[in-house]
């Protein structure tokens, strides 16, 4: 359902049990609903203009607390808005430093490095591009499986170009990581990828993925996706079981 901007108000109980309505979006020019407007809509996610819950909104208009994204607009995003709390990054002079993080784990495959696992304490942390071994210089271009899994203390990572997927687990249990930004480079995101991530509150998700692993975000409650793709890919399997809003069709850059 998409609310025109003429109406202004919503009566309680409006679309109580709609079961099978999966979004509705609601202008700023309502500027009061009613108690349990949409009661027992399970499967819904509410997109909002407004920024925040306005005051004629009665308390209990979304009893089942069903996910809400908040300032978007009363259609979809326009070709020029840009949209998500952090963007890929496409500016080459902001790519980390050759020298490997400390604490940071590498394997060498096929004359590439692979991230293995992170044993520091840093909440934050930036993956570099290249590591040197033995003299030679070697792109990273993966993060491998279980790599960051179960860092509770990990509140910031920082991907780099270089990588192009994002391993099973890989952040699954990283229940302090706020936002991620996936780079232009990566193209898959493994299974489990940031399971259990309760605090994640927005990924950016550019057009380069191509292949999404079942239950990438998992009971990551607290999220809103970001995606430049205007509609779920072919190879995106039962990736957002938790049903977490979805923004399509967002400028990134």
């Amino acid at each position: 359902i998409t609310i025109p901007d003429s109406v202004t108000s919503i009566g309680e109980r409006a679309l109580v049990r709609c079961k099978n309505i999966t979004s509705i979006t609601i202008p700023n020019s309502v500027t009061s609903i009613g108690e349990m407007a949409f009661y027992d809509c399970t499967s819904l996610t509410i997109y909002c203009e407004a920024k925040s819950m306005p005051k004629g909104w009665d308390s209990d208009w979304n009893p089942d607390n069903r996910p809400v994204v908040w300032g978007y607009g009363s259609s979809s995003p326009k070709e020029d808005e840009v949209c998500g709390s952090s963007k890929p990054s496409t500016d080459s002079t902001t790519t980390p430093k050759p020298s490997p993080t400390e604490g940071l784990e590498f394997s060498i495959v096929d004359d590439t490095a692979k991230v293995t696992n992170y044993k520091g304490t840093d909440t934050k942390v930036i993956i570099p591009a290249t590591i040197i071994r033995n003299g030679k210089t070697y792109k990273v271009t993966s993060i491998g499986e279980s790599a960051f899994k179960d860092c509770t203390n990990l509140t910031s990572i920082t991907i780099p170009e270089s990588v192009t997927s994002i391993g099973k687990s890989a952040f699954e249990w990283c229940e302090n990581l706020t936002s991620v930004s996936i780079p232009y480079s990566v193209t898959t995101v493994g299974r489990y990828a940031f399971s259990g991530c309760h605090n994640l509150t927005s990924i950016t998700i550019p057009n380069s993925v191509t292949s999404m692993g079942r239950w990438a975000f998992f009971s990551c409650t607290s999220l809103t996706i970001y995606c430049e793709k205007k509609s779920k890919p072919i190879k995106w399997h039962a990736w957002n079981p938790d049903k977490r809003p979805v923004v399509w069709g967002c400028k990134l850059k």
